[in-house]
This record gives C-alpha cells, sequence and structure tokens, in this order.
C-alpha cells in the first residue's frame, strides 16, 4: 500500500511520524510518501521512504492557502491511503475524497483540536468557550469524510467514538534507544530537567518558583537545566525572569538538541519536568505528553502536574511526584525530600514500568492494523 503523510507542522524526521509511524509502515512492507509544508530541505529518499516539500510561509494566512497546493500534490502522488497529521489540513479531507473515491483517509487527531485551537492567543477568553464548540463542530463534521481516527489518549478517544468514528487509540510510547547509557539515579548529576517550549501554558511559572526554593536551599545542591526555546510571545517577560538566577541554579541552553542528545540529557539527571499551567490542563489530559514515558524509560523520575488521567500509568511517591494546581510549591517541598531519599528506587520502579509497558513495539501492531 502507497500511503501519504500530509502535515503542515511536523519536521521532515518526526520522532513520532517518522521514526515510529512511516518506519512501520515500511518493515511491514508498505510505501511511505511525507507531503510536508516546511522550509527544511527534503531528506534523501530512502528504500520505500520519500519527502515531498511545500514551501512553509510565515503568515498564518498565507499558510493556510499554500495548502491548496498540498492538495493539489496529494492528489498527484495517487497513494492509496492519506494520513492527515494536523488539524489544519483537515478541511481537505471531503475534497481528498472527492477526487481519491478509492483512497483509505485516516485523521491522526494527535492534539485535541478544539481546545486546541481555543486557547490560541490571539482568541479573547471570553470567546474561548463558543470557539471550541465551532471548532469541534468543524472537526466532526469533517470526521464523516474519513475511515478511521488515530487518538493517543483515552479522553481523546472517547469524543470520536461519540462522534461515531472507527477509532484507534495508538499510545505515543517511546523508542528504546540501546545506545543511551542510563547511569545509575544516585551517580548522575543533581539536575531537574525541563525539556521544549519554554512557556506560561508550560509551567513554567512553577519551574521558577522551584527554582527559588532551590536558591533558597544551596545545601540541596540541585540545580534546574533548561533546554528548549523561549516562547516568541512572551520573549522579554521570559528572558527578564530568567535573568535573576544564577547558573548554578539555572542552566540555561536556548536551543532546540537532536532526540538522542536529548535521551542523553535526561538519562543523566535526577528529575524531570512535565508540567502545565491551569489553562493547559484539559489539553494535557486529551494528550499524554511522551515526555513523561521518556523520562521513566531513562530513569528519571517525573515531576508532573496532576491530572486524573495520569494515575493509568503514574502513581504518586512510587514512580513520579504529582504536584496539585494551585499547591505546587507546598507539595514540591514535601515531596521532593522523600523522592532524594528515595530516589534510586523510585527510578528503578519506573524504568522498569516503562519497559515492561510503555513501548513503541507494543503500540505497533495497533498501528498497523490500521491499514490492513
Amino acid at each position: 500500500m502507497r500511503v501519504c503523510f500530509l502535515t503542515s507542522y511536523h519536521p521532515p524526521k518526526d520522532v513520532r511520524l517518522y521514526w515510529k509511524m512511516a518506519r512501520a509502515l515500511v518493515s511491514a512492507g508498505h510505501e511511505v510518501v511525507f507531503l510536508l509544508m516546511t522550509n527544511e530541505p527534503a531528506p534523501d529518499p530512502e528504500t520505500n521512504l520519500e519527502w515531498v516539500v511545500v514551501k512553509k510561509p510565515g503568515n498564518r494566512y498565507l499558510r493556510v492557502a499554500k495548502s491548496v497546493v498540498m492538495l493539489v500534490k496529494a492528489v498527484k502522488i495517487n497513494a492509496d491511503a492519506y494520513q492527515i497529521c494536523t488539524g489544519e489540513l483537515l478541511w481537505m479531507v471531503p475534497l481528498l475524497r472527492f477526487f481519491k473515491p478509492k483512497a483509505k483517509i485516516v485523521y491522526d487527531a494527535q492534539e485535541p483540536l478544539g481546545i486546541f485551537i481555543a486557547a490560541k492567543p490571539w482568541v479573547p477568553r471570553f470567546l474561548r468557550g463558543l470557539v471550541e464548540r465551532i471548532v469541534d463542530f468543524y472537526e466532526r463534521s469533517m470526521v464523516e469524510f474519513v475511515d478511521d481516527v488515530i487518538a493517543v489518549a483515552e479522553k481523546n478517544k472517547e469524543k470520536f467514538v461519540r462522534w461515531g468514528a472507527k477509532t484507534h487509540l495508538v499510545r505515543n510510547f517511546p523508542i528504546l534507544n540501546h545506545d543511551v547509557e542510563v547511569i545509575p539515579w544516585d551517580s548522575r548529576d543533581k539536575v531537574i530537567l525541563y525539556l521544549g517550549l519554554i512557556s506560561t501554558k508550560r509551567g513554567f511559572d512553577v519551574v521558577l518558583r522551584i527554582a527559588e526554593f532551590l536558591k533558597a536551599n544551596p545545601e540541596l545542591g540541585y540545580r534546574i537545566k533548561i533546554i528548549g526555546k523561549l516562547d516568541p510571545g512572551e520573549l522579554e517577560r521570559l528572558e527578564r525572569l530568567i535573568s535573576r538566577f544564577p547558573r548554578d541554579v539555572v542552566d540555561l541552553v536556548l536551543d532546540w538538541i537532536p532526540h538522542e542528545k536529548a535521551l542523553m540529557e535526561i538519562a543523566n539527571a535526577r528529575f524531570g519536568l512535565s508540567l502545565f499551567s491551569k489553562d493547559a490542563l484539559r489539553h494535557a489530559a486529551a494528550t499524554t505528553t511522551n515526555k513523561i514515558f521518556e523520562y521513566m524509560l531513562y530513569g528519571a523520575i517525573p515531576i508532573l502536574s496532576y491530572i486524573p488521567e495520569l494515575e493509568e500509568f503514574v502513581s504518586d511517591g512510587a514512580d513520579c511526584i504529582f504536584l496539585n494546581p494551585g499547591n505546587e510549591i507546598v507539595d514540591f517541598q514535601i515531596k521532593f525530600s522523600q523522592a532524594i531519599e528515595h530516589g534510586i528506587q523510585m527510578s528503578r520502579t519506573a524504568r522498569e514500568k516503562a519497559l515492561e509497558r510503555f513501548l513503541w513495539q507494543h503500540e505497533k501492531p495497533k498501528f498497523l492494523k490500521v491499514y490492513e
């Protein structure tokens, strides 16, 4: 089967789309064509795998208009199946169904689209509920034209099942990288790691309050290592806040790093942060970030915003630290010292659980079933 992945958001070798999904299809004997909107160069073709690139404009409105070019190219690719990998391209589903009536169409719903759009900074707070309902109506209308939906979290799957869509739950669990050395927990740097976009929605205000606690308690010897880029919409504010801390408290690396290097950073950190602001908790509940499972797999104890949906995967005090929204610092002060005392066992428990339950090899057959 010839499968075309369409995305206007992801890089050419995205961890989930390329390393997990596309390579799974190729290993099963399928052919994959990536049709991307990006300014990165197309990688060299591989066996049964190629990339077609459409240049990405900076303006979001021009980006939507440019997606018409993607539709034309998608039809010319003449695939047996099309996987829509971003909600921004969902509008083209009825047209794909018209031009390619025999093709299988799959909607890869990694994000809860209504919540995601309504939370955009250009949507006034008082209109967010209305915008979410409008986007949900639109998404439901488009789903009528697809054959299958892929969801990454139970909460998002339930929504599509209610809408009558044939839905597959395929978790975004990590691939075990055997080249990454997992250092014993008590031999690691005394680091609390933050990876990814630096923004208020990602709980960065709480991160800075944790940094204040570490600054006031130097005898602990811990620092926060932050690797990522600042949210462009909060650039000046975040730079000003971070500048208050010395490097031995907040170690800042303002850059994206290769995925394997990020895994090495995790394997040398004692704790890993995955936090969200109150406004972002619903979105987090409907996606279940892959970062949690990478922390566990490489032995860093996750420090997490408490979301009831996470109790399916982790246990407070046994293999993670939960911080209750609105009470994060009090929780941190109590639980962090306990976690330091029991860190070796917590790290071991987290890693063993991830190796047993949270690997892509368990999800791969579920994904391939979509294309049977």
